[in-house]
């Protein structure tokens, strides 16, 4: 861009109104069917777009679409909130004319490298990313079986979530911190082991192999860096395992806990390596591990208050602008596995998964609901272990 016309020309390129009454996740389906970049009159390549959707009742949505590279959750919700507090008080903003058009590089994000310096650099380029020890790289690992081997309707989106309320949410993380886990841990446990419990030909030796277990690098951030700015992914992927030998204990809430322990010690190996934040520099070994196709993509996206508040105005009244809910979707066109993300918003925790329509929408809904029983599962074991302390 290079003057206020051209910068109002990509906005008004960017927005979309619907004036509609129907659901999130109906307008969502039709958006992610949409493949980037938006061809425009005049052979004009828009990469970005924003969606408003105005309904008759007054609770209306915002939705961005875009490559994921910039629109991975945590930026998202940063550049969200630019968004709301512009809708709120259009003061926040600088007048388009007072831009200095042609100077947008300085805005970028600093790259991870820049922010942790050469000397942390060469350090993980000699050292390189360890891979954790009682991982078998050769084996191979469990997915979820699709129930059929061919897509259907290419890029239709299946999707199912539940949503743990916010007094059942607080129990699971005072049992967390009584017992020295997260809410990633125990997310992700719930998920290996109803991978590993739907293989009908599970043997002694088989794993549940995530090598893309994603850690967020806003951690290794310095003191006073302007995270909020930061609009561009940035984590590093490593490989985590979970054994088919977590299941030999007696009850769920102990298979459970096995579960969680050897996550959690993954966790601690590859926080205490200092090639970590910069893995995906110089080269990780997540790369190298033998996986299922159909092995889950998980994530959580953490708190999203973190990142977002949950109103926006009336300091000294009722607010101008109140979020009820969030939302994630992603184009899927060759996914062989459910993609599955979790949050947090109101203190309620929400799993999200999304699949293709090689699996049914019944049997994604059944694993859901086997996971979040899981999840469930540590109450009962701390219940118990309180009684027999």
């Amino acid at each position: 861009m290079t003057n206020k016309a051209e910068a109002l020309a990509w906005g008004e390129a960017s927005l979309t109104v619907h004036q509609t009454s129907a659901s999130d996740d109906d307008i969502i389906s039709d958006i992610t069917k949409m493949r980037l970049p938006y061809h425009l009159l005049g052979g004009h390549l828009q990469r970005f777009g924003c969606h408003l959707v105005m309904r008759p009742d007054g609770h209306h949505t915002i939705l961005t679409h875009g490559a994921h590279a910039i629109l991975d959750a945590h930026p998202n919700l940063y550049a969200l909130r630019y968004v709301f507090q512009a809708l709120v008080d259009a003061t926040v903003l600088p007048p388009l004319e007072t831009l200095n058009y042609g100077s947008e590089v300085a805005n970028l994000p600093v790259d991870i490298v820049h922010l942790l310096g050469e000397e942390q650099l060469q350090a993980a380029k000699s050292e390189k990313l360890k891979i954790f020890p009682q991982l078998s790289v050769d084996q191979g690992s469990v997915g979820v079986e699709p129930q059929r081997k061919a897509i259907i309707v290419p890029a239709h989106r299946l999707c199912v979530r539940a949503t743990i309320d916010a007094e059942q949410t607080r129990r699971l993380l005072a049992t967390l911190k009584r017992t020295g886990f997260s809410m990633t841990v125990l997310y992700e446990a719930a998920i290996a082991l109803n991978t590993l419990r739907r293989k009908t030909d599970l043997s002694a030796d088989a794993q549940y192999v995530q090598n893309l277990t994603m850690i967020a690098l806003e951690r290794y951030f310095p003191t006073g860096y302007a995270a909020e700015r930061h609009i561009a992914s940035c984590m590093s992927y490593v490989s985590t395992v979970v054994p088919a030998r977590a299941m030999s204990a007696a009850s769920n809430s102990a298979q459970l806990r096995a579960a969680m322990e050897t996550l959690r010690d993954q966790y601690a190996y590859y926080l205490a390596q200092p090639a970590l934040p910069l893995a995906n520099v110089v080269g990780a070994p997540q790369h190298d591990v033998a996986v299922s196709p159909h092995r889950p993509i998980v994530t959580n996206i953490g708190v999203v208050e973190r990142f977002i508040t949950p109103s926006f105005g009336g300091e000294h009244a009722e607010p101008a602008l109140t979020l009820q809910t969030m939302l994630v979707a992603q184009r899927l066109t060759a996914a062989q596995g459910p993609v599955i993300h979790a949050w947090t918003f109101k203190d309620e925790f929400t799993v999200q998964i999304q699949a293709l329509d090689i699996f049914d929408k019944e049997y994604l809904q059944s694993f859901l609901d086997d996971i979040i029983s899981t999840m469930y599962s540590i109450l009962e074991g701390d219940t118990v272990a309180e009684a027999t302390d």
